[in-house]
């Protein structure tokens, strides 16, 4: 008996023109349609029955510009930068055949996490796609000691 998606039981192909490839052959973000056919028979398949199905290829936020254009001043605790300082402060592009997008935090990516961010020096923001994005990247932040006025 065939157990659902094991190799031996069916196989797997592409249906042509439904999806793109970049210059080196790599599948580009976008959708692409499988054909899965029975190779054996079994109780509920006959064999060369077929079924077609899209799937969403995400596009890789490892690709993905973050350029910051702010810092952070030194409090004494962990800094946490949220997604309206994100939004506010870094520059997210993603840029693929031409074509380029603008990311925001909370739609695109979400924080996952941070290290560094206690002391005055430059702090790693974790970040991990949603949405059309999959895929994981990090940027700095400075923290920035706090000015004192003059006198």
């Amino acid at each position: 008996m065939c157990h659902y998606l094991e190799e031996k039981c069916y196989t797997l192909t592409p249906v042509a023109n439904s999806y793109t490839t970049d210059s080196k052959g790599k599948l580009t973000a976008g959708d692409i349609t499988l054909k899965a056919t029975a190779t054996t028979k079994d109780a509920n398949v006959k064999a060369g029955s077929s079924i077609e199905e899209t799937f969403a290829v995400a596009k890789n936020l490892a690709k993905a510009t973050f350029k910051v254009n702010g810092s952070v001043t030194y409090t004494g605790s962990a800094i946490e930068p949220d997604d309206d300082w994100v939004n506010k402060n870094v520059a997210v592009t993603y840029k693929v055949n031409g074509t380029s997008a603008t990311l925001k935090a909370g739609t695109d990516f979400e924080i996952t996490g941070y290290t560094n961010n206690v002391k005055k020096g430059k702090m790693t923001v974790y970040v991990s796609g949603t949405g059309e994005y999959s895929g994981t990247k990090n940027f700095k932040v400075q923290i920035t000691t706090k000015s004192l006025g003059t006198k």
